[in-house]
């Protein structure tokens, strides 16, 4: 079961320098964690991010969500730390 998404909105032009290095730290702290996924929505500027969260919200599995923009940076023990709190009081927001 899934219990924690994380959604990223971002752009398309800043990929090589963000949104592809964030994805990667975010997939490797994901890696073992069955309850975590990362989902991200890259466009060219044609939706708001607002729309982009929308839409992410719509397709993900989990039941906390965590957003990032493309230029955000995790730190090294985020997604254990969420998954850990979640765990232990799931009724938590």
């Amino acid at each position: 079961m899934i219990r924690f998404s994380i959604l990223i909105a971002g752009l398309m032009k800043r990929l090589p320098e963000f949104g592809s290095k964030l994805s990667e730290e975010l997939l490797r702290q994901t890696v073992g964690e069955p309850e975590a996924e990362v989902l991200m929505l890259l466009d060219d500027q044609k939706m708001s991010t607002g729309l982009k969260r929308d839409s992410l919200v719509v397709a993900a599995r989990g039941t906390h969500f965590a957003f990032f923009d493309d230029d955000d940076w995790p730190e090294p023990d985020y997604v254990s730390s969420i998954l850990g709190a979640i765990r232990s009081q799931p009724d938590v927001d």
